[in-house]
């Protein structure tokens, strides 16, 4: 039934529908508006609309789940990360490859592969592991900004970088006398400061050569200034530098773990700890033997074992004797109690044991002797 539009004062006594040109209101921002059938005049309920919160407070990566409990990001299976920024998982290669040890190569894992690179103590170059001295600095270039993007080893910026610093102090050292010894650096990676970077120098022992940090930083600043500070414009006051500790990070030497690493100006050494004797041919401190031509341990087990077989031996003793005690003291209670209640006849009355004819003696007038 519809209400008659031209009749104002009209009143229905059933539900109708109003005209939407008479009735008809709109609802407030934010609200839905739903229409009633109702006894009476038309009513308008509002209804807020719900919006849901958003479960994580940020993006998750593509390879990630949000998880609702508690509204973190959570990479899958294979990945690792914090849930906003994902990793695929890599392979442990090293595991299964193994490098030619006889060459002073180890096994390295690197993103999705493997490497073999040259053990602690050596240098490639030219494709050969060398016998090598490890020395750190850090040089400042003034003609460039820090950006973040140097901040990570997988862009192409960080790696253009390294290339071209990599080159510049290469033809800088060949503009000194140690040319001859120079082997190559390592970038560790680039700071704030203009630019900052963190480097391992390479140089082959020579007999001969003075491999003195402290002149070796005035033959890298000579060649700097003379070359007007390259096109990185190199600080001239940096690049000192200083012997690197190789003892500091395990990663850093190759002592096994019978041995103790000993760092030195420029490298380290191995030396066996007490109770090994150094049977190493060529690199001192890697092959560590027992002294007593056997593992120790093998001494501490058979100590062990004796001491334990002591030890039950004694607690199996010291039961014996004590159950041994528990049946003397048992079988003094049972004959007192078989004395002390023992029954008896009196002469005349019939006995079940011994002979009926003979009187019953009463247990107490006998006297025993142990």
């Amino acid at each position: 039934m519809v209400c008659p539009a031209d009749s104002p004062n009209s009143r229905c006594t059933m539900g109708c529908e109003a005209p939407s040109s008479r009735r008809r209101r709109e609802a407030p921002a934010g609200m839905q508006q739903r229409a009633a059938v109702v006894q009476g005049p038309i009513a308008l309920v509002p209804e807020e609309t719900t919006i849901a919160p958003p479960e994580c407070p940020g993006e998750c990566h593509e390879h990630a789940v949000c998880n609702i409990a508690t509204k973190t990001c959570v990479c899958e299976d294979g990945w690792v990360g914090n849930g906003v920024h994902c990793e695929e998982k890599q392979l442990d290669w090293c595991s299964i490859i193994t490098c030619d040890v006889t060459a002073h190569r180890r096994c390295r894992n690197t993103p999705g592969s493997y490497a073999c690179e040259c053990q602690p103590g050596f240098t490639e170059f030219n494709g050969r592991c060398q016998v090598s001295q490890t020395y750190q600095c850090s040089i400042r270039l003034r003609a460039l900004q820090f950006t973040p993007d140097l901040e990570d080893t997988q862009t192409a910026a960080y790696m253009a970088l390294v290339t071209k610093v990599t080159q510049t102090v290469e033809e800088t050292f060949l503009q000194t006398d140690m040319s001859s010894v120079y082997l190559g650096i390592s970038i560790l990676g680039f700071r704030r400061g203009s630019v900052v970077v963190d480097m391992r120098l390479h140089i082959r022992e020579s007999e001969g050569t003075d491999l003195d940090p402290g002149r070796m930083t005035a033959a890298f600043r000579d060649a700097v200034v003379r070359q007007n500070g390259t096109d990185l414009d190199i600080d001239a006051s940096s690049g000192e530098m200083t012997d690197f500790d190789e003892c500091a990070d395990p990663d850093d030497h190759d002592c096994p773990i019978e041995a103790v690493c000993v760092n030195t100006v420029g490298s380290f050494t191995c030396r066996c700890g007490e109770g090994y004797k150094d049977e190493s041919a060529d690199s001192p401190g890697r092959s560590c033997i027992p002294t007593g031509g056997e593992f120790p341990m093998v001494w501490v087990a058979a100590g062990s074992g004796v001491a334990m077989a002591c030890i039950v031996g004694a607690i199996v003793m010291y039961m014996c004797v004590r159950k041994r005690q528990k049946q003397g003291q048992k079988s003094d209670s049972a004959g007192a109690y078989a004395f002390d209640n023992v029954a008896y006849t009196t002469a005349g009355e019939q006995s079940n044991y011994g002979n009926s004819s003979l009187p019953m003696i009463p247990i107490n007038s006998l006297s025993y002797t142990d």
